[in-house]
């Protein structure tokens, strides 16, 4: 209770706070004579205050707006639809800001207020460059510039040049684009104590004349734009500057350069928070590794990649889950509610007249009690947590086996030879298989979830739930009946506007005496029949309709499923994965020996391809001879 209460006085102090600043600001520019100057000024602060604090920049519009009503002051709406243009550009309420910019300028032409003028009509050429309107944004532009050499706002006319050369970069017209960048600098020039618009002109002149094909003069303004970011302190500029001189000396054929480049941008990004920037820097890194020959440097530079990929596909994988849970939540809740309505309204009715004042007294006495043991139990539940994760990550691997195989014993009881390799990269993984006798045969089925560990793992789980509730609603279903319900399934939970989501291949059979059926999405299969070997899968497109095969077979036959884990390992010492066709010749040398020899080849030939590297991906194998 100490602790709310202090929490309330917190946030009322911090309002009060709030409001005395505001009062101060209004007070501070109330103390100006003339009104038309405490309206600009009001106008002004709004503008500042625009994408940072919009409340504050709405209240100083609001002021502005009441003095001119008070002291009937025509002009000054002018400025006043200005500010209501900057605040709903700074909502990204395009329209609105569109019209009050207007209006601003046809108000400003009459009154003759240069300042709305060129303000207007540049922002009416920035919001048609937002919309890549570029020859409307263009006209504005030209009118500004026209209006800041009538006033003499110097820094517009700078501004003004800059962005019409964007213009030009944007709509291919490079040279055109030049010409304005060297008027910008020659303004600089005659004006002076303007040097840190070079920082902004250098990279786009840079730009333009990489863009005409002018390879030298692009470095050399991309060097000086550096040298003014170093002098400014300025960490993102610098670090884009580099990246960018790096990647046109690497699409040149310099790769040492490049590399000089790219090890001088790397501190940068160790000062900033951005892993879709850091990611980008570490592959255009590697490949340039790659391109010296420095096999050892490139692969440190793909791991760290990989890593920040796997890091934010993990965040997008948390968002997707946490959507599907609200999403069945919901359903639930709504199922529930129908059915139970009206008995609970009545109920609970009742219950809310007798016992409103009990229930009031009993919620404070427990949430003081939960307070107090959420206090005590803080410092033993961070101890433990490591423990639970490692425990859950454990379980998660025991109840994937336990969905995964219905005995034991369920393949050797039909008479049917196997082997199966499961090793996933780490305690859970992305791979999966399902045996499962039904009726007059038995389904296997092996699957290749997007990623491994915890992601994969997630996205595994859900598709052997979905393989498993599709078996159980049909009493015989073919497998590509089976395999195409489970992607419509996936494709409802997730979302996903394509014919069927990517997040996993898989590979279903149905085995019935001396037969066959099988269908595949984008994983292939390998059939040995009389020592001869065939790819029985095929890479199904997103848009193609997934077939049934049935494949008559006959003792010693062997048919083996696989995801790419295997094939796609990493050599220690070729730096270049297995191969698909070094596992099928793998598979066909040692099919006819006992089952458990294959499973040691398999896994000793693995072994020595990796070497001392990391594993590449989750394995999952699986042969059935006949």
């Amino acid at each position: 209770m100490k602790y709310l209460i202090s929490l309330n006085i917190a946030i009322l102090f911090a309002i009060s706070i709030y409001a005395q600043d505001i009062d101060s600001l209004f007070n501070e520019i109330g103390q100006i004579e003339s009104v038309e100057t405490q309206i600009e000024q009001l106008i002004k602060h709004a503008e500042y205050y625009a994408g940072t604090d919009n409340i504050l920049s709405a209240q100083c519009i609001q002021k502005a707006e009441n003095l001119a009503i008070q002291f009937e002051d025509s002009c000054a709406l002018c400025i006043i639809k200005y500010g209501k243009g900057v605040l709903s550009q700074a909502d990204s309420e395009y329209e609105n800001a569109l019209t009050y910019y207007h209006d601003a300028y046809r108000c400003a032409k009459t009154c003759h207020d240069a300042y709305i003028l060129i303000n207007s009509t540049n922002n009416l050429g920035v919001l048609n460059r937002y919309t890549e309107n570029f020859s409307k944004a263009l006209e504005w532009y030209e009118l500004s510039l026209r209006f800041s050499r009538e006033y003499v706002d110097t820094l517009k006319i700078l501004h003004t040049l800059n962005n019409i050369g964007n213009i030009y970069n944007s709509t291919g017209e490079h040279n055109q684009a030049i010409h304005y960048y060297q008027t910008c600098m020659k303004e600089i020039e005659n004006y002076g104590n303007h040097d840190f618009y070079y920082g902004t002109v250098y990279p786009n002149m840079a730009y333009a004349f990489y863009a005409s094909g002018d390879l030298e003069k692009a470095i050399d303004y991309y060097k000086k734009g550096y040298q003014i970011a170093q002098v400014e302190n300025n960490t993102y500029h610098s670090l884009v500057i580099l990246k960018t001189i790096g990647e046109i000396y690497l699409e040149n054929e310099s790769p040492s350069k490049a590399l000089m480049y790219l090890n001088k941008a790397e501190p940068y990004y160790r000062e900033i928070d951005h892993k879709k920037s850091e990611s980008s820097f570490y592959m255009l890194r590697y490949k340039t590794y790659l391109s010296l020959g420095k096999h050892e440097a490139a692969l440190n530079d793909l791991e760290k990649y990989q890593s920040l990929q796997d890091s934010m596909d993990l965040q997008k994988m948390h968002v997707l889950l946490s959507d599907i849970q609200e999403k069945y939540d919901n359903e639930k809740l709504k199922q529930i509610n129908s059915k139970q309505h009206e008995t609970i309204r009545e109920r609970n009715l009742m219950l809310i007249y007798i016992g409103l004042g009990g229930v009031f007294i009993l919620v404070l006495l427990v949430v003081s009690i939960q307070i107090n043991r959420y206090r005590k139990k803080t410092n033993l539940a961070l101890k433990q947590k490591q423990n639970t994760i490692n425990e859950g990550l454990y379980y998660g691997r025991f109840v994937k086996e336990k969905l995964m195989l219905t005995s034991p014993n369920t393949l050797t009881d039909i008479g049917l030879k196997h082997f199966i390799v499961d090793k996933p990269k780490e305690k859970v993984g992305g791979d999966f298989y399902l045996i499962r006798e039904h009726q007059n045969g038995i389904y296997i089925i092996l699957g290749d979830a997007t990623g491994h560990g915890i992601p994969g793992g997630f996205i595994s789980l859900t598709a052997l739930n979905l393989f498993h509730r599709e078996l159980q609603h049909h009493d015989k279903i073919q497998p590509a009946d089976l395999l195409t319900n489970v992607l419509r399934e996936w494709e409802n939970m997730s979302n996903s506007k394509d014919a069927y989501d990517e997040s996993f291949t898989a590979a279903v059979l149905f085995i019935t005496d001396k037969q066959v059926e099988m269908a595949d999405y984008r994983q292939k299969s390998i059939l040995i029949s009389e020592d001869k070997l065939s790819v029985i899968g095929k890479k199904t497109s997103l848009s193609s309709e997934i077939q049934n095969q049935k494949h008559a077979m006959k003792p010693g036959d062997w048919i083996v499923l696989s995801s790419d884990g295997y094939y796609d390992q990493l050599g220690e010492q070729s730096q270049k994965t297995y191969r698909f066709k070094n596992f099928t010749a793998l598979i066909k040398s040692e099919i006819n020996k006992p089952e458990i020899n294959i499973k040691d080849s398999l896994r000793e030939a693995h072994n020595r391809h990796k070497g001392n590297m990391e594993q590449t991906d989750d394995i999952c194998v699986i042969g059935i001879g006949f």
